[in-house]
């Protein structure tokens, strides 16, 4: 009995938090935000001889036949502006530009800027700069043999977006409600029995 008390007790405590979370969470996410900030968004560019998958610069997972490429350009359209930012990969092969953290971006690389032979796996790419991790990685492929015949097809790998997300204040406290959620659920099962 006093096992069954001191569930429901902190069954109580729980809902509470996961109500003063969700309702925190409600209001940080319908307060006008007061400037935007700004972060880098990065490009990244691999030339690879067979198709890597899905491979990222902060993993580091690129295989031995992909090299990091310099002197590829992208433009950077920010969605819902005239916004179009320019860059070009240095010899990291990468390059970056400032957009405002949460922005939805189109990344067109330039083809005429692509190293003779290959093609872009992806072009262009759809995502939404958020974090300080935020970027789009293009991998360009081997078109052909290189004796002038008609290109191979590129194989469908099904990627194309990168996408690095938080939700701000808001999805962080949704996250924390609903740990104390399973947490509770955890501390009544383990009382029951």
């Amino acid at each position: 009995m006093r096992v069954g008390r001191h569930t429901v007790g902190l069954s109580s405590i729980v809902t509470v938090f996961i109500a003063l979370a969700l309702a925190l969470g409600a209001m940080l996410a319908f307060t006008p935000a007061v400037s935007a900030q700004e972060i880098a968004f990065r490009v990244t560019k691999y030339t690879c001889e067979t198709d890597p998958g899905q491979i990222s610069p902060i993993a580091d997972n690129a295989p031995e036949d992909c090299e990091l490429t310099e002197g590829v350009s992208f433009s950077i359209q920010v969605v819902g502006t005239d916004t179009v930012l320019q860059c070009a990969t240095d010899a990291t092969g990468q390059c970056s530009v400032q957009v405002e953290s949460e922005s939805e971006v189109i990344v067109t690389e330039d083809i005429s800027t692509v190293p003779a032979g290959y093609s872009p796996r992806d072009n262009p790419i759809e995502t939404t700069a958020v974090t300080e991790f935020a970027g789009a990685v293009f991998v360009n492929l081997p078109t052909g043999n290189g004796n002038g015949e008609t290109p191979t097809e590129l194989p469908e790998t099904g990627s194309g977006d990168t996408v690095i997300a938080t939700s701000g204040a808001a999805g962080m406290l949704t996250v924390i409600a609903v740990v104390a959620l399973l947490g509770s659920r955890i501390a009544r099962r383990t009382a029951v029995h």
